[in-house]
């Protein structure tokens, strides 16, 4: 079940351009080097993805420009043009 959840929840993250910002790994307690380790290459990878762009992405839609975004599949192909207010509604 948690598996299944955590499947939804990327995807949800995916649409609303948050991609890449959960991970579920399990580590045994006597696992520590390996615990220390994967949540510093964590940590650096949500650096590299930089800020929360939600609040940004707000602001543009109160002032009602909001950039066209391509919607891939699983394979990175192309699907269609989504705005953000398209993705942000497809996730309610």
């Amino acid at each position: 079940m948690t598996v299944k959840r955590m499947t939804f929840l990327q995807e949800l993250l995916k649409l609303i351009g948050l991609e890449g910002r959960l991970r579920l790994l399990w580590i045994f307690s006597a696992e520590a080097q390996k615990y220390v380790q994967v949540v510093t290459d964590f940590t650096e990878k949500i650096r590299t993805l930089g800020p929360n762009p939600l609040p940004m992405l707000a602001k543009h839609a109160k002032e009602g420009r909001l950039p066209e975004m391509t919607r891939t599949d699983d394979k990175g192909m192309a699907q269609e043009n989504l705005s953000h207010t398209d993705r942000l509604a497809k996730c309610a």
